[in-house]
């Protein structure tokens, strides 16, 4: 599969000031009663050194500012949810701010031109000279036209040149209607809030599953380092692979000299990945951003060697939406994970109980739509 034909290039942002954390001496023992989950967060790490993963991820973060025994299409997830508006409001807020961050670092400085080479093909990125980006990277065949609605599709082989210098496109967004605010916002935010979903020139296009590797700048396929895989937020109604500062995370990661590789996928949204309905349920398609996730991750495994990366030392990550979807990974069918990952990462989201895929509030909405 050819890719894209991409002109602007894009680099890191510059090194921040260093700072050190220190080695933990042991880890909870979660199995104990008397232990007590922290309220907005879930760690299951399997060993120190991801312990301190995680450290370099939450210190990064920081800076830059439902059944558990169901299949991934059985269980419900609105495809236009209007509840917990407060939260989402507060996490388009962060979107906003960290898309801004995530896209004027990219051309703030020149760039140098890494490749990889996959299957037949050779993938271009770019380069600060610490901090290597391969951008957009399709992980999937585009779900339109007769792939619209269905599970995502693998690509078998890729072949020619993979211009992976800018961003891909963004999966359709669920505009947050002014209806939608809180009544007590001020004029200037609930206007602000409301064009998020154009904002900084960002294409909207059903052809979004792509995803972006950033590694240490000179990874070879043997340095094996582990492996983070965020999953964006947006209370399945918006988010991007693009809003999120990757680069800020494989470079705090260096400064740790705990290096990482970073993976953010893009995965469908609204009614597009979550739509309900007993002819979805019937079709087999149901939560298909869901599945769109579990392909990234398959490609993952796949592929990341060529990057540097070790397919052993997987940990996802996601926030608000993104940490239900994580909850979501590791629960589904009886908690095979499918060996596609071994550590989760949930910020500030936990699986709550939505009803069954056709349930009435579901339906409506297909027979709405559809």
């Amino acid at each position: 599969m050819a890719g894209c034909d991409r002109q602007e290039s894009s680099c890191t942002n510059p090194v921040r000031q260093q700072q050190r954390i220190s080695r933990p001496q042991h880890l909870p023992n979660t199995t104990d009663p008397s232990y007590r989950i922290p309220f907005d967060m879930y760690i299951l790490f399997p060993s120190a050194a991801e312990y301190v993963h995680a450290k370099v991820m939450i210190s990064s973060f920081m800076e830059a500012a439902a059944d558990p025994a169901a299949q991934l299409s059985t269980f419900g997830i609105p495809a236009f949810r209007t509840h917990r508006i407060h939260h989402d409001v507060r996490h388009r807020a962060w979107y906003i701010r960290s898309l801004e961050i995530s896209l004027s670092v990219a051309t703030t400085c020149p760039s140098l031109t890494p490749t990889v080479k996959i299957d037949n093909a050779t993938i271009i990125g770019t380069s600060d000279g610490v901090v290597s980006q391969f951008l957009g990277i399709p992980f999937a065949l585009p779900p339109i036209g007769s792939r619209r609605l269905h599970l995502p599709q693998p690509i078998q082989s890729y072949t020619g040149i993979v211009n992976a210098t800018t961003f891909g496109d963004q999966c359709m967004q669920q505009p947050l209607a002014d209806v939608d605010l809180p009544a007590d916002l001020p004029p200037e935010i609930s206007a602000f809030l409301s064009i998020s979903s154009a904002i900084l020139n960002i294409t909207q296009s059903e052809d979004c599953l792509n995803l972006n590797v950033i590694t240490p700048a000179g990874t070879t396929v043997y340095s094996k380092l582990p492996v983070v895989v965020w999953i964006y937020g947006g209370g399945f109604q918006f988010g991007s692979n693009a809003a999120d500062p990757g680069n800020v995370i494989v470079n705090k990661s260096i400064e740790l000299q705990q290096p990482v590789i970073y993976v953010a996928m893009n995965y469908r949204l609204s009614a597009l990945g979550f739509l309900g309905g007993k002819e979805v349920k019937d079709a087999g398609v149901g939560n298909l951003g869901l599945h769109d996730q579990r392909e990234a991750l398959r490609w993952v495994q796949k592929y990341i060697s060529l990057f540097g990366g070790d397919p052993t030392k997987v940990t996802i990550w996601g926030e608000s939406a993104g940490a239900v979807s994580v909850a979501m990974q590791m629960l589904t069918s009886d908690g095979n994970t499918e060996g596609l990952f071994h550590a989760g990462f949930m910020n500030s989201g936990s699986v709550l109980p939505n009803g069954k895929i056709d349930n009435a509030q579901l339906q409506s909405t297909y027979d709405f739509i559809v």
